[in-house]
């Protein structure tokens, strides 16, 4: 398992590839493809479509994993995580469809020792990840002293302008910085705070294809 890092945008923020993740994928994603999930309902959340928790045994084994990359490349202490937790994800939800904050990039928490991770179990062709600047505030990197500014520059662009479907490439509010390609048995690690959105195609609502984006999302906070 080799890791490269990429410093992205002008914060320079680290964005972590690591191909070949996993020695049993096929396994991984026969688990990922059984029943449980449940379309993901409440005011705070906004994946548009499906989620199931992964089973403790898996998630702990790749937290472990994932904890001496985590401390060479963030820094954070790894020892004693606060917590951790990990979802298969699909997304179903048509273009037209979204709510206006579905149509922008997204970041998860606003703690720089909360780090995300995403592992693809799908084919290239469903889309990979973007990350953004938001072209007004100057953020690539929304923590605590800057979210208030950033929600309100971002309501207010919702009312002015017309966002359509998933943001996937670079409009006139933001601006892609960078882009990491689905690739089977790839996982993406960085921190929770950045801008980003999935690169969600047309592939994903082609019956005629029949696939599904599915991936591994894991949070750990340190």
């Amino acid at each position: 398992m080799k890791a490269e890092v990429e410093y992205i945008g002008d914060s320079q923020q680290p964005v972590v590839i690591i191909d070949e993740f996993l020695n049993d994928y096929e396994e991984v994603v026969a688990q990922g493809h059984d029943d449980g999930f449940a379309q993901e309902r409440g005011d705070t959340n906004f994946y548009p479509g499906n989620r199931k928790p992964v089973p403790q045994p898996l998630l702990d084994k790749v937290c472990d994993k994932l904890k001496p990359i985590i401390a060479e490349t963030f820094g954070l202490n790894v020892n004693y995580p606060e917590w951790q937790e990990g979802y298969f994800a699909y997304v179903d939800k048509p273009a037209d469809a979204l709510l206006p904050l579905q149509k922008v990039p997204h970041f998860d928490s606003v703690c720089k020792r909360q780090i995300a991770a995403i592992l693809y179990l799908c084919e290239p062709e469903l889309g990979g990840t973007g990350f953004y600047k938001h072209v007004e505030t100057g953020l690539e990197l929304v923590v605590e002293e800057h979210v208030k500014r950033y929600q309100q520059s971002v309501l207010k662009q919702l009312e002015q302008y017309k966002f359509d479907g998933y943001c996937v490439d670079s409009n006139d509010c933001f601006t892609q910085i960078h882009k990491v390609d689905a690739k089977p048995n790839r996982l993406v690690l960085y921190r929770s705070a950045l801008l980003h959105s999935g690169i969600i195609t047309d592939k994903n609502f082609d019956t005629a294809y029949g696939k599904k984006r599915l991936t591994m999302t894991v949070f750990m906070y340190f």
